[in-house]
């Protein structure tokens, strides 16, 4: 989830002084921060919350189904590039219907979340591009 950047002064005492999440000194790692992204995957909703909040709430967990389809693939299929992952994930019956945006997506977060990797395999493009293949970690085993 991103993590809303703070103004020039809060930016200024942020990476002076050691991180108020997680203790790191020069902070400066704002929205990389290990304890604020485990704080910001964690959906709530409170009892005196709108509806929309609660709805919100709950599609948080169809996105990491979602994550997890796309972590299952690249386990079961081996490194793919994000346009085989959308070329295979499109010919795989019975996953969660996701467009090749969301995929992309998918796959960042998996490897912000240290469970995908680049392969170090690079393949080219129809369109001359050179792109990197990702692959699931040794040992990767699911999205909480």
């Amino acid at each position: 989830m991103p993590v809303a950047r703070p103004d020039a002064g809060q930016l200024a005492l942020f990476q002076e002084a050691a991180c108020v999440y997680c203790g790191m000194e020069g902070g400066r790692h704002w929205g990389t921060c290990p304890a604020i992204r485990q704080a910001a995957s964690k959906a709530h909703a409170r009892r005196t919350d709108p509806q929309t909040s609660h709805e919100a709430a709950r599609s948080v967990e169809r996105i990491r189904e979602r994550q997890q389809a796309v972590l299952d693939l690249l386990r079961r299929r081996g490194p793919m590039c994000d346009e085989e992952i959308a070329r295979t994930y499109a010919g795989v019956a019975g996953l969660p219907a996701q467009s090749p945006s969301g995929l992309r997506t998918r796959r960042a977060e998996l490897v912000d979340m240290g469970l995908v990797e680049d392969s170090g395999e690079r393949v080219t493009l129809a369109s001359g591009r050179r792109s990197i293949r990702w692959q699931a970690r040794n040992g990767a085993r699911g999205v909480a």
